[in-house]
Parts: C-alpha cells; sequence; structure tokens
C-alpha cells in the first residue's frame, strides 16, 4: 500500500504516513465548502511537498445522486479544480478525478454522467493560463468504463463498492489505474488504501510547487519543468447570483428534494428550500445560506456519502 485518499488534513500525520511506506496522498476538491477540512489547502501541498511525498486530487461535492450530474455542474466542479490547482502549485499533465460515488445504471451515465464530464471538458480546455489538466473518473466499473470509452476520462479509479455495477469486470479487465480498498485507519488518520494498477502506474499525481509530471507510457513527449502557476486572485463573493447560489440549490435537491432548477438565481423558491432546511436542522429560519448553514449542509452530504460506501 503505497497510496492512501482521506478527507482529513494530513499536515500532523505526514511523519507517520511517511513511516508506513505512504507515498501518495489523494485529497479531495470541494466547492460546496471550500472553508471545510475536506478541500485540501495550499498549506498542506506544501507540507506534502516537503515532506517528500505526492499529491492527488479527487473532486467531490454532491456527486452521490443523479441529480447532481449535469454537463453544467460538471462544469463549473472543474473550472473550481483548475483554480484550486494554481493555488496548490499543481502542474501541467497532471489530474484530477471527478467521483460518481453511486452506483449509476446505464441511462443515468447516458443522461447524467456523461454530459457532466462533457461539461468537465470544456471547463480543462479553456485557455485561461490555469494549470493544463486530465480527468480521471472515479467510480464503478460501468462508470469508468462509460467515460472512459467516450474518450472524456484518461485515468480510471475504482470504488471499494466493488458491488457496484461492472466493478469486478471491470478490474479483471485491467484497465484501471486506482483501485480503492474498503476504510482503513493508517498512521492515525482515517483513509481509504489503493493499490496502482503495475500496468498503468500512471495516476496523475504530482509534486506540489514541483515539476510537470512525467508520463511513463510515453517518454518522448514529456513536458520540460513547468514552473508553478501564480494563483489568481479570489473573486468577489457571490450573493444573489453565481456559483455559490448554484452549490446551494444542489445540496438542497439531494438532502431535501427540493426540486429546484440550478440556475444560480437566489430566488422565492430557494429561499424556501433553505428556510426548510434549517428548520429541520434547529437554525435559525434566515432564508440565508450564511456559513453556519453551509457547514450543515455539508456535514449531512458527507454523511449521505458514508452511507453509499458498501
Amino acid at each position: 500500500m503505497k497510496v492512501i485518499d482521506t478527507n482529513h488534513d494530513c499536515t500532523r500525520h505526514l511523519s507517520a504516513l511517511k513511516a508506513v511506506g505512504i507515498e501518495t496522498i489523494i485529497r479531495y476538491d470541494n466547492r460546496l465548502n471550500p472553508a471545510g477540512e475536506k478541500q485540501v489547502k495550499p498549506a498542506e501541498a506544501r507540507a506534502i511537498a516537503a515532506a517528500g511525498m505526492r499529491l492527488g486530487i479527487v473532486y467531490e461535492g454532491a456527486g452521490d445522486q443523479a441529480g447532481q450530474f449535469s454537463d453544467g455542474i460538471g462544469y463549473l466542479d472543474a473550472k473550481y479544480s483548475r483554480d484550486q490547482a494554481a493555488k496548490r502549485g499543481q502542474p501541467d499533465g497532471s489530474a484530477v478525478y471527478f467521483a460518481v460515488d453511486f452506483d449509476a445504471n446505464p441511462l443515468q451515465i447516458r443522461l447524467n454522467v456523461i454530459p457532466y464530464f462533457q461539461g468537465v471538458k470544456r471547463a480543462f480546455a479553456e485557455d485561461n493560463g490555469l494549470p493544463k489538466l486530465r480527468t480521471g473518473v472515479y467510480g464503478s466499473g460501468l462508470s469508468c468504463r462509460s467515460v472512459t470509452e467516450a474518450g472524456l476520462a484518461d485515468l480510471a479509479w475504482v470504488s471499494c463498492s466493488t458491488g457496484w455495477t461492472e466493478s469486478h469486470v471491470y478490474l479483471a479487465s485491467g484497465k484501471w489505474n486506482l483501485r480503492q480498498h474498503v476504510p482503513q485507519t493508517v498512521a492515525g488518520i482515517d483513509t481509504d488504501p489503493n493499490d496502482i494498477n503495475p500496468d498503468r502506474p500512471d495516476i496523475g499525481d504530482f509534486v506540489p510547487f514541483g515539476a510537470a509530471p512525467e508520463a511513463p507510457d510515453e517518454p518522448a513527449t514529456v513536458a520540460s519543468p513547468v514552473a508553478p502557476v501564480s494563483p489568481k486572485p479570489a473573486p468577489a463573493p457571490v450573493t444573489a447570483v453565481g456559483n455559490h447560489t448554484s452549490w446551494v440549490q444542489a445540496a438542497l435537491n439531494t438532502l431535501i428534494g427540493a426540486g429546484l432548477e440550478v440556475d444560480g438565481v437566489d430566488g422565492p423558491a430557494t429561499k424556501a428550500a433553505v428556510e426548510a432546511f434549517q428548520a429541520a436542522h434547529g437554525l435559525a429560519r434566515d432564508g440565508v445560506a450564511g456559513p453556519l448553514t453551509e457547514a450543515a449542509m455539508d456535514d449531512a452530504l458527507k454523511a449521505r456519502t458514508a452511507a453509499s460506501v458498501v
């Protein structure tokens, strides 16, 4: 075991993790709660590099239901990850995996998952001075196969929920890059251990604020070392219209079945749904998704994700 993924800040555990042989730590992007522990921060990325270890990235917000997957949401998620990549010194040629954390059926793949990854592709293709990243898919064997065969992901990571559709078949095919195992405490931190496919050892990880990663199977196309990309200034907070409201709408659809259109418009229906969530969680009913309400939403989303793991 050389690779783990975790939703916890690893900074205090790096020496212990390295001592037991961990080389790569996969951490999260999560635009639903960018200030939360789940979201890897630049300081943690620097600490990982200083410890002589590597970092991998997976995006997972509220990805445990088909309704959270669309072209527009995929675009916003990937745009967020590119912004974060610049801040954590993530180089060109490294990857971000996007989690399909439910057992998607063929219809959901066609109507939701594939459009989501088309949105990811659009965001990653934009010429905006941000790191040029590759795409990975995390999920069932069916999700991994479908997205990679559509040409929308280069890397495949099979969930530990191996009872999901086609997972055993896909693992037997040898077309995967990473295989996740059931949760385990490693060096005092809750993690999921992972295996690297020895026939496909490229997993898109990197040394933060270091050089561009080499591509093991194509040495002739290795890029020259790339200087770290300077982070863009943080955008002004969005209030009535914008990405923040879209995050809230998507979360409410998952948590209380609000049936909101994810359009970024903070209208009466969105305010009413926020009030309903606040009332159910003992929060002040003001219809505003402030820090306390967002934190409660994130905790509820985490609980739903944890419950979905077999």
